[in-house]
């Protein structure tokens, strides 16, 4: 009972929005520029109201932008074409970093499919140090984002000896998974591919550093959502999910884990 009466009260906003657009496009009659701009002013306070309450952020790290173009005529089409709403210091289950909400053809009804739905999240090294840790199973790691890869470096017992090791692995998404491939591995001063490291002295004794790793990220995302790609772009990682015919109040029911 207080989790469904929760979640209706995050839905409020979003609503309300709904009735204040529809009389303020009833007020066309005092000057449409005018009342153009109330209802997109409106519109923005009230989505960023609403998004705020359902992450848990600060209004002040929501920000929304219905495109350009007049807002009265989508609201009496009860269909607004564009929204993008950007989130900075986005938070959801082990996802971490600044996150842009798109989507088209979203009908003034919330219970109504949306035409598309995306979300792109941008994370840095320091946003990854969780998500990386649970993945690579190498606690007190640190991170950093190299050309294409996540590098993980830690400190090893190899021979009988610590030494400084690090990994780079090739991030790429499979289902709600991300998946880390290693590629390149430096033990002390030396550098290996994959396959020289198994074919060096260390190889039996580092087996279990290179193995392929994945981290669900289902319990961070929409369940109704596909996870498209996962890439390292810039400097920071990359997470691509899209859906379509969903429903904006679909959203807010996130995907499942499986124990580990």
């Amino acid at each position: 009972m207080t989790y469904d009466g929760a979640r209706r009260r995050k839905r409020h906003p979003i609503r309300n929005t709904i009735i204040v657009l529809v009389i303020i496009a009833g007020l066309g009659i005092s000057g449409y520029l005018v009342a153009d701009s109330l209802a997109r002013n409106f519109a923005n306070q009230f989505v960023q109201a609403g998004v705020a309450q359902e992450l848990g952020a600060s209004d002040n790290n929501v920000h929304v932008n219905l495109g350009k173009g007049a807002i009265l005529p989508q609201v009496v089409q009860k269909k607004i074409k564009v929204m993008r709403v950007t989130i900075d210091g986005f938070t959801s289950g082990t996802l971490a970093g600044s996150a842009v909400f798109d989507a088209h053809g979203v009908p003034l009804n919330t219970t109504d499919p949306v035409s598309s739905i995306s979300i792109t999240v941008s994370a840095t090294a320091a946003d990854l140090l969780g998500l990386v840790d649970s993945a690579s199973g190498q606690s007190q790691a640190t991170v950093a984002l190299v050309g294409n890869n996540i590098r993980v470096s830690t400190t090893e017992s190899v021979l009988g000896k610590k030494v400084p090791v690090s990994i780079d692995y090739l991030p790429t998404a499979s289902a709600k998974q991300l998946v880390l491939t290693p590629v390149d591995v430096v033990i002390g001063s030396k550098q290996y591919t994959v396959a020289g490291l198994k074919a060096s002295p260390y190889g039996r004794f580092t087996s279990g550093l290179v193995v392929v790793r994945q981290e669900c990220l289902a319990a961070g995302l929409p369940a109704s959502m596909t996870l498209d790609k996962i890439a390292v772009v810039n400097q920071r990682l990359v997470i691509n999910a899209s859906g379509t015919h969903l429903s904006l109040g679909s959203l807010s029911d996130k995907g499942v884990c499986p124990a580990s």
